[in-house]
């Protein structure tokens, strides 16, 4: 089954500065449909393949595109020499503890944007970096699998803005105990359940 398609070529520029390493695809948004990435090269270069047709927007992670705003695309067409207008977006980064101590493979969640939803993961000294996000309101947390996390943090983030967000997992509590009948005795393969009434964590 076959579908129609288009073919972009262009090159990816700040003001009349090439950009290279820009993640540069066309969206659709109806249907939703999108062109196979490509990466644009030391002279901004890009070429996309398998463009769809229709009413398209353009994305250059970790950049937002100004200008062209939409491009109209036909069937079976090449369009060459398109300049993607570029701004850089912000960037969040930050460390993970626990109990002070830096927290390697820790999962912060999530940033949403017009690459869909990003999580990342710290690294072995407990930091984590987003870039490419957008402006707007946004809502983190992160966590140690299921042993540890921190309630979410909500905040603004500027265009072009670079912001410093810490975590420290205190949510890592311990409950023990021992189920007993009515004499005391011991009473095994009770199911015990605790729920946290911000969060609802069970």
């Amino acid at each position: 089954r076959l579908v129609d398609a288009a073919r972009v070529s262009g090159r990816v520029m700040r003001g009349d500065q090439p950009v290279a390493g820009a993640e540069v695809n066309a969206l659709r948004k109806s249907p939703v449909r999108r062109a196979t990435p490509t990466t644009s090269q030391l002279d901004g270069s890009f070429v996309l393949e398998e463009v769809p047709i229709g009413e398209l927007i353009f994305v250059a992670h970790p950049f937002t595109v100004k200008s062209p705003a939409v491009l109209r695309v036909e069937a079976g067409k090449t369009y060459q020499d398109v300049i993607l207008q570029v701004e850089p977006l912000g960037t969040i980064h930050g460390l993970v503890t626990r109990g002070g101590k830096p927290v390697p493979g820790a999962e912060v969640c999530c940033i949403q944007g017009a690459m869909g939803r990003q999580n990342t993961i710290a690294g072995e000294d407990g930091r984590y970096q987003f870039r490419g996000v957008e402006p707007g309101r946004h809502e983190l947390l992160a966590s140690q699998g299921d042993d540890a996390f921190v309630l979410p943090t909500k905040f603004t983030l500027g265009l072009g803005e670079d912001k410093t967000l810490d975590f420290e997992l205190d949510q890592a509590g311990t409950i023990s105990g021992t189920v007993v009948d009515k004499e005391g005795k011991p009473v095994r393969g009770v199911f015990v359940l605790w729920m946290h009434e911000k969060t609802g964590d069970v």
